[in-house]
């Protein structure tokens, strides 16, 4: 079973790229790196549309 990541968390980096950040910690451990809270993450949720579309890093299955 693979798990869908936040698609705007940068692997290599550990930062996201919603706000070209640093992410580690618990904030990586319950946003960053799960299939369902990523969607919560206040980081995400806050961005416009425009956003969410155009600095994704692999698919988002929300904006289907």
């Amino acid at each position: 079973m693979s798990t869908v990541d936040c698609p705007y968390f940068d692997r290599d980096y550990k930062r996201c790229v919603l706000f070209n950040t640093s992410q580690e910690g618990s904030q990586k451990e319950n946003y960053c790196l799960t299939s369902s809270n990523w969607k919560s993450c206040p980081n995400y949720t806050n961005r416009s549309y425009e956003e969410k579309l155009t600095k994704k890093i692999r698919p988002n299955p929300e904006l289907y």
